[in-house]
């Protein structure tokens, strides 16, 4: 197990970013920056023990700052979008920064991810780990109390990567945390990731309207987000469905049923993600919106659907929707959770 560290660019404020390799001895690794605690890599073997990077990332920190696409991103305060970007806690409005049609998205207009982390590595026997910290100021973006954040990127000699969070905060907020990384288990982005095979164990989604904002809980029976069982996304995602066409395919919350998982499998590199979580939602956003603007690591020229984000989180816009809440009451700590496990079927 070992970590790597070397330069990766300065920010436009001259704020020194570095990359972070995290390995194992089989050769699994994963690529982090203190710069939004961005996913740069993740390689990982095919069925004939070929490694290759298995999330859209880039060479360079340029593309990173201020991309709208959020790839491989530490999203926060909130991720997903909060209607009229303003939520009441505690009897109090709080108006958050504006950024998406009016509503706030993914934390606002820099958020967690465009901000630079402390980080510090860490190595034993069992496991390499980045640990990367920042305190976000009472009402930035808005949202009350100093928020004091660690998260933890692992990874673990059986092909893993988990990333925790832990936060507490002086004042009653909320937070809802997740990463925004682009998967596509071809290798390279070789193909559309919408020729993968995608299992999500919920039987209700949340229902959006046309600026995608979550608007009802329904179940997945009979609809395209019916996803329990497996299926090829390309044969899945049916336009003709209204869901569908506000997203340009999928963008939408699936609530967890009692084993809080999902399964991407690309049959061609036989490459197997198992995403296991102890938050209740994933949101599965399917790159409608990639364009074609980007070159990714390796040269290869982006267009939509070269990548899908699997984001578990809590329920999006719950505050004013309908929704449980979750609450980080001042002086609590708040812990989650996610494990991404890679393997060949």
């Amino acid at each position: 197990m070992k970590v790597k560290k070397s330069f990766f660019g300065l920010t436009p404020q001259g704020e020194e970013v570095y990359e972070y390799e995290l390995s194992n001895n089989s050769g699994f690794s994963v690529r982090v920056i203190s710069y939004g605690g961005i996913i740069t890599e993740i390689s990982a073997p095919d069925k004939s023990g070929t490694y290759e990077n298995v999330v859209l990332g880039f060479d360079s920190l340029e593309p990173y700052i201020d991309n709208t696409a959020y790839f491989g991103c530490t999203v926060g305060r909130h991720a997903g979008r909060i209607s009229n970007a303003a939520f009441e806690l505690n009897g109090s409005r709080y108006d958050l920064a504006k950024n998406d049609k009016g509503n706030s998205l993914h934390g606002g207009i820099k958020g967690f991810s465009r901000v630079v982390w402390n980080a510090e590595e860490a190595v034993s026997d069992e496991a390499a780990s980045l640990v990367l910290r920042y305190s976000s100021p009472d009402m930035e973006e808005g949202f009350p109390g100093k928020l004091d954040v660690e998260m933890t990127y692992m990874v673990e000699a059986d092909n893993s990567l988990s990333i925790s969070y832990r936060c507490n905060s002086d004042k009653d907020t909320i937070f809802v945390p997740t990463n925004h990384s682009y998967f596509n288990l071809s290798g390279n982005a070789k193909i559309s990731a919408l020729s993968q095979r995608l299992r999500i164990n919920a039987s209700r989604y949340i229902k959006v309207d046309p600026n995608i904002i979550p608007i009802e809980i329904s179940n997945v029976d009979g609809s395209p987000f019916d996803l329990r069982e497996g299926r090829l996304l390309k044969e899945s995602m049916d336009f003709a469905d209204e869901q569908i066409s506000f997203g340009k395919g999928y963008d939408h919350p699936f609530i967890f049923d009692a084993e809080r998982e999902v399964e991407l499998v690309d049959e061609e590199s036989g490459r197997r993600l198992l995403i296991e979580s102890d938050e209740p939602c994933v949101v599965f956003y399917s790159g409608g919106y990639i364009g074609d603007n980007w070159t990714f690591r390796g040269g290869k020229n982006s267009k939509d659907f070269d990548g899908i984000c699997l984001e578990t989180q809590w329920y999006t816009d719950s505050m004013n929707k309908d929704f449980p809440k979750r609450i980080l009451r001042a002086g609590e700590t708040f812990e989650t959770k996610t494990k991404y496990s890679f393997s060949n079927i």
